[in-house]
């Protein structure tokens, strides 16, 4: 099993866990959202730091940011898709619908999210200074 379908069945699980929108219909797009902002944000960031890093010239231009994070978002959205047949099958993520798994979860997602910008950062610090200093 690929890691993004272990990250939906884990997010799917905590999103059917809930006491609101817990339908399976809900929770499965809701869980398909938070999928694709913990693969989205660190993706998008990551282009930024490569896009700025590698070409200083087209960072100074306004546009680029958009056109990456809707190409992103449009890629994204439609990789997702695949997971719309889970609502059909809630009871496959039964193990993930228990108390402690939800706050490992969420632990999970929240880290994710903190963590992404923190290393993007990191990444293009190091890759600044290399790039300005062989």
């Amino acid at each position: 099993m690929a890691i993004p379908d272990r990250i939906f069945e884990r997010l799917y699980g905590y999103t059917l866990g809930r006491s609101y929108r817990n339908d399976p219909l809900q929770a499965c797009r809701d869980a398909i959202a938070m999928l694709m902002i913990i693969v989205g944000v660190p993706i998008v960031l990551a282009g930024f730091v490569l896009v700025t890093a590698l070409f200083p010239d087209v960072a100074s231009d306004r546009e680029w940011p958009t056109w990456l994070v809707v190409g992103s978002g449009v890629i994204l959205f439609v990789w997702s898709q695949r997971y719309e047949r889970y609502s059909q099958t809630p009871d496959l993520v039964d193990r993930y619908r228990s108390p402690p798994m939800r706050r490992r979860t969420l632990l999970l997602y929240l880290g994710t999210l903190l963590i992404s910008p923190v290393g993007a950062g990191v990444v293009a610090r190091i890759l600044v200074h290399t790039l300005r200093n062989p």
